[in-house]
């Protein structure tokens, strides 16, 4: 070899080492052919032992299917990745990892890999994203946040990506007749080929029969229905064959595309979540831009709001059920005179805007609180969600924002709601103990007997509970829950909680609380929200017939 051919070979290896942990190249049958790199350190064994074994044994065992399909998507496409992988490490834990591959030109049975270890990073996110387990795929709520990521990616590197939304008509009949084990068979392959074809692993099951795929705009989506529809047939050869229907949407705007993003992901789900009927997906395409014009639009017109604090402070008493006096205030908004905001909030948290709404509302309150009021120095309480807790943005400008007013720390409390939206429990408990040391009480609310909520109290170190009012309404009438309401008060006190029972609308349900151990209690029989605090024994607000029994009175 003269020195120019191995000076440029030598620079070829240096450059695929600078980029990958790992290089494998695979032959005839997909079995390994050359290997070199961190062998030792991401697969527990010499790179040299790699040759000759069939290259999906170096995954686990969980990630077959799904790297079946990429070898056969390389072969079809010519590269594929990256994509996230689990592998199969010899006498170790198996490490998480990114793949790429790709094919050359002229040697169609060879197939080149690379393997990089996934940083921290990466394993935290793909610890986060939940997934279908029959599938392997997202979920909608991980597939927002994916493809939000994902596109602005692709806008970065100039790479044209689009959606396909995949409607399997007949699945359910399919499962029926095929029974078990051939369904689970089928999900599992749906699942990798999907994987295989995704960009930034950014694929999903929205609902039983029902998925969507962030993919290269090259793609050709014909090719999904075939081969979504021969694997069915494979999977059940005596059921009626599956008929797969497919919309595929542009993904890009030159506005915003993180936004878009969100507002195709919760477009879609409005048709996931309505039901098969108005999930038409010959109709999607068509209708589905106005859609996300008509969700864009609702973001520009809540972050205005937001940002323009359109809105007013209600406050609603939580008093001692002894003395009937009020101990603190719970703080409600509402942005259209006394309309109740629920439909906004939950547009909100759907599209991960509630930090923004929940920011400006502790600022709001920290306002009122230093114009001087007429409630005393009583203390007031602020809702936070628990998906604005974890978004490191947010507890940085709140941590930052009561820091600078830590004169009302004593009367600034905090309530924890959405508790089911919490997937980091030893995260969110940090932020609240650095709040808690700051001198803010906390309260977590709508606990109930279920074991997350058991699950919470033990990991969340809080001042506070506040009973789901379900428990409150059926107290009378249900002699399981008082027991359960009983035995959760008497925790809370051996625990050195305090206790809330909400939603109280009758004089029987407040003696009741009192005669199980509930200290505290809000709800319409103590006061309806009110412009500023009432400092006074409240007079009982009688419900008017024109309020839904158990509606709740809140935030959101």
């Amino acid at each position: 070899m003269n020195s120019n051919l191995r000076q440029q070979r030598d620079r070829f290896v240096a450059f695929s080492f600078a980029a990958a942990d790992l290089l494998i190249e695979t032959g005839a049958g997909n079995r390994i052919t050359y290997a070199s790199g961190a062998a030792q350190r991401l697969l527990g064994v010499d790179a040299q032992a790699l040759v000759g074994r069939p290259v999906v044994e170096i995954f686990s065992v969980g990630d077959h299917s799904m790297v079946t399909s990429l070898v056969l998507a390389g072969a079809a496409r010519g590269r594929f990745g990256p994509v996230m992988v689990k592998l199969a490490h010899k006498g170790g834990r198996p490490l998480r990892a990114i793949l790429n591959g790709c094919r050359l030109p002229g040697r169609p049975d060879d197939l080149y890999l690379t393997l990089n270890a996934a940083s921290a990073m990466h394993a935290t996110e793909a610890l986060a994203n939940r997934r279908d387990a029959e599938t392997g795929l997202l979920d909608g709520d991980s597939f927002a946040r994916v493809t939000a990521e994902s596109i602005k990616m692709a806008q970065a590197v100039g790479q044209e990506v689009k959606v396909t939304l995949i409607d399997l008509v007949g699945f359910a009949e399919m499962q029926a007749q095929a029974g078990q084990d051939p369904t689970d068979q089928f999900l599992r392959e749906v699942g990798a080929f999907l994987r295989s074809h995704a960009v930034g692993d950014a694929s999903a099951r929205l609902s039983p029969d029902k998925y969507g795929l962030l993919h290269d705009a090259r793609l050709d989506t014909s090719d999904l229905e075939e081969q979504i529809a021969n694997l069915g047939q494979a999977a059940s050869p005596e059921s009626p064959p599956l008929a797969v229907r497919h919309a595929t949407l542009d993904a890009q705007d030159e506005t915003d595309d993180a936004a878009v993003a969100r507002a195709l992901v919760y477009t879609v789900n409005r048709f996931v979540g309505g039901g098969s009927d108005s999930f038409d997906i010959t109709s999607m395409a068509g209708a589905v831009r106005g859609m996300i014009d008509e969700t864009l639009n609702k973001v520009r017109v809540f972050k205005s709001t937001v940002a323009q604090r359109e809105m007013s402070l209600r406050f609603q008493p939580i008093v001692d059920l002894r003395s009937r006096k009020p101990h603190h205030f719970e703080v409600l908004v509402r942005f259209d005179g006394d309309k109740s905001p629920y439909e906004m909030i939950k547009f909100a948290e759907s599209m991960h805007l509630v930090h923004e709404m929940d920011l400006a509302i502790c600022e709001s309150v920290i306002q009122w609180l230093s114009r001087g009021d007429g409630a005393g120095g009583a203390m007031v309480a602020v809702n936070l969600s628990a998906q604005s807790l974890q978004n490191d943005i947010f507890v940085s400008a709140l941590l930052d924002l009561v820091r600078r007013n830590s004169r009302y720390a004593n009367r600034l409390a905090f309530e924890i709601t959405e508790s089911s939206e919490l997937s980091d429990i030893e995260g969110t408990n940090r932020v609240l103990q650095e709040l808690r040391e700051l001198g803010h009480e906390i309260c977590l609310d709508d606990f109930g007997a279920g074991f997350a909520s058991f699950q919470y109290l033990h990991g969340l170190h809080v001042d506070w509970v506040k009973f789901d009012g379900r428990y409150i309404r059926s107290v009378l009438e249900v002699p399981r829950d008082r027991v359960l309401l009983k035995a959760m008060a008497n925790l809370c006190r051996e625990l050195q909680i305090r206790t809330v029972g909400e939603q109280v609308e009758t004089e029987s349900q407040a003696g009741m609380l009192t005669d199980l151990g509930v200290e505290y209690a809000q709800g319409w029989l103590f006061g309806k929200p009110a412009l500023e605090p009432r400092l006074g024994v409240p007079e009982p607000v009688r419900p008017v017939n024109a309020r839904r029994q158990g509606s709740r009175e809140t935030w959101g």
